[in-house]
């Protein structure tokens, strides 16, 4: 893949590598991302009603934490934060995975006055240090550096403890790592029970307003590469490690909030996506909307909160034409 042209305050992301959200309750959402989803539990955080799945790609695909004003309070008691809690279930963030810390270092110092990267927080979580930015379209991105390889011994001795992982960060404060903790070959696993059987989360479609000063953020500060759609009201964006996409940014309609329009995850076989579709039927789940096209066969879903899933199998990396169709049907192709 070519090297990816960078702005003044660009980063090169590898990927994304997990999405977080609010959800209405924390057991539900984790029974179905479990049980239906078939991606398996790695560690919860019971003090704050937080929990965390993977099927071995990274240390979490998704995590979640349910909806309730709260201060976070970190492993040294200290507050971390006070953010303002939504009134209902949707994104939490957008995790974009660095090479090394002491590349994310580097991006915090340029970025920390710059006009238009808003920080919220930068935190060290134990196993991966973070810096936590606002985009123009009010989403939060945390772009972040793995510190550890094993990170299933560090979930697994945190569970034991009843641990708190999360602390401050001062970046620079120590010299910054230049390894890459990222593993070539992840140990898949699955949870084989459950009707489906993705391997990963793939990308995340977002519904934005200011939609042009969001697209400039992701293309100059986040340092991401811009897919060749061809339009003016939604655009994808992939990092160096990425041969489809990472975001798909949507224009909103005036009035529109921002939300979450969905997220996909990535099935490894098209026979696996054929059985899940099988398996979900006769559990009894609604399948919300079928795809079968030259890019790619997938089904869509709701979780307990009503958020859509897309599970996908990939046929081919070549970008569709979206030039005659509406934005909205637009999202759904990519």
């Amino acid at each position: 893949m070519a090297a990816l042209e960078t702005g003044k305050h660009a980063i090169r992301p590898r990927r994304l590598g997990h999405v977080n959200l609010y959800v209405g309750n924390i057991e539900a959402a984790m029974q179905f991302y479990v049980n239906v989803c078939g991606i398996e539990e790695v560690f919860r955080e019971r003090k704050i009603k937080a929990g965390f799945v993977s099927n071995g790609r990274g240390h979490h695909d998704l995590g979640m934490v349910e909806l309730a004003p709260r201060k976070l309070i970190g492993r040294d008691g200290e507050v971390l934060g006070d953010r303002e809690v939504p009134s209902k279930p949707g994104l939490n963030h957008l995790a974009f995975e660095i090479d090394t810390e002491a590349e994310l270092v580097d991006f915090y110092h340029k970025i920390k006055n710059a006009p238009d990267a808003k920080i919220d927080m930068v935190l060290d979580h134990g196993l991966a240090k973070s810096v936590y930015v606002i985009d123009p379209g009010g989403s939060e991105l945390e772009f972040y550096a793995d510190s550890i390889h094993d990170w299933r011994s560090f979930w697994n001795e945190a569970l034991a403890k009843n641990a708190i992982v999360t602390g401050l960060w001062e970046p620079g404060a120590s010299p910054a790592s230049k390894t890459n903790y990222y593993d070539e070959n992840p140990e898949i696993r699955a949870v084989n029970d459950a009707p489906l059987h993705p391997v990963s989360v793939l990308h995340a479609t977002m519904v934005t307003p200011n939609y042009e000063a969001t697209r400039q953020f992701y293309l100059k500060t986040g340092g991401f590469e811009e897919l060749p759609l061809g339009r003016t009201d939604l655009t994808a964006f992939r990092g160096h490690r990425q041969n489809l996409h990472d975001v798909v940014l949507v224009a909103a309609e005036p009035g529109e909030e921002r939300h979450l329009h969905h997220v996909t995850f990535r099935m490894a076989k098209v026979q696996d996506l054929e059985a899940g579709e099988t398996r979900v039927q006769k559990s009894g789940l609604k399948i919300e909307r079928r795809l079968d096209t030259d890019r790619k066969k997938s089904l869509f879903v709701r979780d307990p909160d009503g958020l859509l899933l897309e599970f996908a199998f990939y046929k081919s990396t070549a970008i569709p034409d979206l030039a005659k169709l509406s934005k909205q049907e637009a999202a759904y192709l990519l």
